[in-house]
């Protein structure tokens, strides 16, 4: 249900902004924009959920942690999901050493690094294609990289642009 909204002075009074983020994603952008004196209007487009399998590829993905050259996150949702599947598996976020752990941005790089993980890359351009720029060319013959998101921002994807880019690519979704 939309959230009623609020007036207060700023740079944006007498601007209504509609805010489609996931109302339990959208906190910090509306209280910004409300700071700014807009009229937001939060009215949610999208849910997100867990994985119609229930977890099992995820699972799969952790029990093949080895494999991965590269564990690639893509949302704080992403980072969460698959920190909590790690604690079900008995592990925790030490379980990724050794592998290069990448964030699109500094929202799930914060995630990650709050649970004790090292996060090697935090790309500029925070979508698909920034996240593969940052990573560069891999260093050995088609390495694994690892991503349990379905999608990334922008308009590449894990199974699309990472092979273009000369990674061998695996997947599990965390969410749908």
């Amino acid at each position: 249900m939309p959230r009623a909204p609020r007036r207060n002075p700023g740079a944006l009074t007498g601007r209504t902004v509609v805010v489609t983020r996931a109302e339990t994603r959208s906190s910090p952008l509306t209280d910004r924009l409300e700071a700014l004196g807009a009229e937001v209007v939060v009215a949610p487009c999208i849910a997100t959920e867990a994985p119609s399998d229930g977890g099992a590829a995820l699972s799969d993905a952790i029990a093949r942690l080895d494999d991965a050259a590269v564990i690639a996150l893509t949302s704080p949702t992403g980072a969460r999901r698959l920190l909590a599947a790690l604690a079900e598996a008995g592990l925790d976020g030490a379980a990724l050493d050794g592998t290069t752990v990448a964030a699109v941005g500094p929202g799930t790089a914060s995630v990650l690094s709050a649970a004790g993980v090292r996060v090697d890359v935090v790309p500029d351009d925070h979508v698909g294609e920034g996240l593969l720029d940052a990573l560069g060319e891999p260093r050995i013959r088609a390495p694994g990289l690892c991503s349990p998101e379905p999608r990334w921002p922008g308009r590449c994807s894990p199974t699309v642009c990472a092979p273009e880019a000369g990674w061998s690519t695996w997947w599990r979704p965390i969410e749908r």
